[in-house]
């Protein structure tokens, strides 16, 4: 595990314990036995930890549900399987999700915001996708709308799970929710929610990037990248980025290198919400 990640889980442990204002850099530093000065090589700031904690438990997640999408069960397991997994980790965080809802720091509101249209644009495409291979042509008008709905169910779901105390009966709550999807998707007949207002402004919207400041955060990345691959890769993606014509699978190559290296995934986020935008334009 690299330093970064040590960090990481250090302060995840004791902001569930503490709080995020109760804990300090020196308590970090002492649970994962690292100095002072090796935070700061890691870390400016504890709040630029918070914000690297939001990606390392968004990726978490984010890659145990892909396993189930990507995975050979029928469609209609993978949906269940799909929240199941979901409201599971949800389970698992839910003294950390109480930070977060009451002690964000003030001074990463603006970037935090960012971050969040950035996951719910990526999951409001996962839900597209699971659906669009669940119902097929049945929801060809409707999809869009029926994304908009579950979203909605999950968010009231999502919140029962993380601030209730008592025991959770996870199988019941899922199959729960996947029976009320495919009321929605075989009876609802007229959709409110255009394919325009889900790609472009409505529960899709997430705030441009400009190239210069992904070209800003890979230079810091790689300034900082203690990793031979994770280092090589960076710059490989720099050149490729600098040029009029960037070849597509250099680049993919080079963000899955990079997908494991905390200290990356400001980079890996920024491009891929940089090539939403770019895709979205087109359409």
């Amino acid at each position: 595990m690299s330093k970064k990640a040590l960090i990481i889980e250090a302060a995840i442990e004791l902001f569930a314990k503490k709080g995020y204002e109760s804990t300090s850099i020196q308590e970090i530093t002492e649970l994962c036995g690292i100095s002072k000065g090796a935070f700061y090589l890691s870390f400016k700031s504890k709040e630029e930890l918070f914000l690297s904690i939001i990606d390392h438990v968004v990726v978490e997640v984010g890659n145990a549900i892909d396993q189930v999408v990507k995975s050979d069960i029928d469609a209609e397991q993978k949906l269940y399987f799909y929240f199941s997994h979901l409201f599971q980790f949800l389970l698992s965080q839910r003294s950390l999700a109480k930070i977060f809802s009451s002690e964000r720091p003030r001074q990463v509101e603006d970037q935090l915001l960012h971050k969040l249209h950035y996951y719910d644009k990526q999951f409001s495409q996962s839900f597209l996708k699971l659906f669009e291979a669940q119902y097929g042509d049945a929801i060809a008008e409707t999809k869009y709308d029926l994304v908009l709905c579950v979203k909605g169910l999950l968010t009231s779901y999502s919140e029962y799970v993380l601030f209730q105390q008592h025991d959770i009966n996870i199988p019941n709550l899922t199959q729960s929710l996947v029976d009320k999807i495919n009321v929605l998707a075989q009876y609802s007949t007229k959709a409110f929610v255009t394919k325009e207002m889900f790609e472009r402004r409505g529960i899709c919207h997430s705030v441009p990037i400009p190239m210069e400041e992904i070209q800003q955060k890979i230079q810091k990345a790689i300034s900082q990248a203690e990793d031979k691959l994770e280092k090589e890769s960076l710059i490989i993606l720099q050149q490729q980025l600098q040029t009029s014509t960037p070849i597509d699978t250099i680049v993919i190559g080079m963000l899955n290198n990079l997908r494991d290296f905390p200290s990356s995934r400001d980079v890996v986020i920024a491009l891929q919400s940089y090539q939403l935008q770019a895709d979205a334009a087109q359409d």
